[in-house]
């Protein structure tokens, strides 16, 4: 599952419009169809009941964004608030999420900070 997949779902769910959640993820609205297809694909439900008039969220869907919003919510939080040893703050990943980059930009970026991700993005034991 992707970060940007959840997000271009999370907009869908507010704007219940197929063109404008594209315009506003910076997508087409082929691309947008086809992350939402795979993320239900993915979990196994339909989110969204649409045709050509409406887009409205399954109540799959509906219980779906409430449990995703507040996981995006804290991790977008998490990395706004990310300790920068370049401003003398010494500081431990907040998160135990793996994804893509993160140790590699830490690593890179900020020496100080540490996480419970291997270099891979496994969780350590």
């Amino acid at each position: 599952m992707e970060l940007r997949h959840i997000h271009s779902f999370l907009s869908l769910a507010k704007n219940l419009s197929f063109s404008r959640t594209a315009q506003l993820v910076h997508l087409t609205q082929p691309a947008l169809s086809l992350q939402i297809q795979a993320l239900e694909k993915e979990i196994g439900v339909t989110l969204f009941e649409r045709n050509r008039r409406k887009t409205i969220l399954t109540p799959a869907g509906l219980a779906f964004q409430r449990e995703v919003a507040g996981g995006v919510n804290q991790l977008d939080q998490a990395v706004q608030k990310r300790p920068s040893s370049r401003e003398g703050q010494i500081g431990r990943c907040p998160t135990r999420l793996c994804l893509n980059g993160w140790n590699t930009h830490s690593a890179k970026a900020d020496p100080g900070i540490s996480s419970n991700q291997s270099p891979r993005g496994v969780l350590a034991a």
